[in-house]
């Protein structure tokens, strides 16, 4: 039987009948009372984010630069970046694995990408090309060495992350690569369409993919099931070597586009901006999983996590707070969303029981 064919027979099979219970209220009356918890668990961080905007918009300290044309375009900008990079770590977190080298992956990346112009000479399309297949090639890697091998993911990821921060400063010195990229990736890493910048809509674009797939593919329906029960997945013919494989390759992929974005938005390839913003990508990737699907990793609820800390931090910025706000903002937020996503996995494992 297939894994999706499977959990429409246990559904169907543990679905109660519509009755009363002797001496109680009726079903209806604890399943209204049973959805309105849900619903207030599925938008809790959406309604968080709404107070925190209507806040910095309205208090007098922040209002005009948070409200300004300026401050959202570069909110915008910004987190493209950091989305793409979230979104590429939800993709082994569905199926529970981690990989902690993407902030390392998308600074390496970027290099490759910036240097392929600056110092080969290659055409942006080359260039991209070629950011792209070596993203390939490092997640198959991966991936084999996880899936096949049985090697631990944070083993892994931790060392090959170490590993490339090392050939980034090797081959830079330190030092960051600001001439010789085509001025066409500048110019659209800059530009703006319709006064949204331009990398904006690469985020949509690939939420958009990124949610079909996940919520709409038997692809995602298999990754969610080895997530939940890896051995059950494999009993019923999911390979799960296979999948959890390409969840790294399309991790990797996913940082190269944001080494890209990352590269043409600031017309330069500098070897620290991606390894800082691991942390805000991990917690936004954490936080999405304690709203619109309150249990689980998704997408929707991974941007809105994004949003939540980049409003955040751009209020608590503009508001004048001391510098070691921020970190303790980020190590907060991420501590805050791993218990609150915890908790709510082991209550749905529960009432799956």
């Amino acid at each position: 039987m297939r894994a999706p064919e499977l959990a429409r027979a246990d559904r169907a099979h543990s679905r109660p009948e519509h009755s009363l219970d002797e001496n109680s209220q009726p079903r209806s009356g604890r399943s209204l009372r049973a959805q309105v918890i849900s619903l207030a668990e599925r938008n809790a961080l959406l309604l968080l984010l709404a107070v925190i905007a209507i806040y910095f918009a309205t208090w007098p300290a922040t209002a005009i630069p948070f409200t300004s044309s300026a401050n959202i375009s570069n909110l915008l900008g910004a987190q493209t970046v950091v989305g793409l990079m979230a979104i590429a770590a939800i993709f082994p977190l569905v199926v529970g694995e981690f990989d902690l080298s993407i902030g390392n992956l998308v600074a390496f990346l970027s290099i490759v990408n910036a240097a392929a112009m600056a110092r080969f000479d290659l055409s942006v399309g080359v260039a991209v090309t070629v950011t792209l297949a070596v993203a390939v090639a490092i997640g198959l890697c991966t991936g084999l060495a996880v899936s096949r091998l049985g090697v631990p993911s944070l083993v892994i990821t931790l060392a090959t992350g170490t590993l490339m921060s090392g050939i980034v400063l090797w081959y830079t010195d330190g030092l960051s690569i600001t001439t010789g990229i085509s001025p066409d990736l500048i110019e659209l890493g800059s530009g703006t369409w319709w006064g949204v910048p331009c990398s904006a809509y690469l985020l949509f674009a690939v939420v958009l993919v990124a949610w079909q797939v996940l919520e709409r593919t038997p692809a995602g329906r298999y990754l969610r099931f080895i997530g939940s029960n890896r051995e059950s997945a494999r009993l019923v013919g999911v390979r799960v070597e296979r999948y959890v494989t390409a969840t790294f390759v399309t991790s990797a992929v996913l940082c190269a586009l944001a080494a890209i974005a990352l590269t043409a938005r600031n017309g330069a390839a500098n070897t620290g901006d991606g390894p800082g913003l691991l942390f805000p990508a991990i917690a936004a990737a954490f936080l999405g999983a304690t709203t619109v699907r309150p249990g689980q990793f998704n997408v929707l609820g991974t941007i809105i996590g994004v949003f939540f800390v980049a409003l955040s931090v751009s209020g608590l910025n503009l508001a004048g707070v001391l510098p070691w706000v921020q970190p303790v903002f980020y190590g907060a937020s991420l501590a805050l969303a791993v218990v609150l996503s915890t908790v709510l996995m082991r209550r749905r494992s529960v009432g799956k029981k």
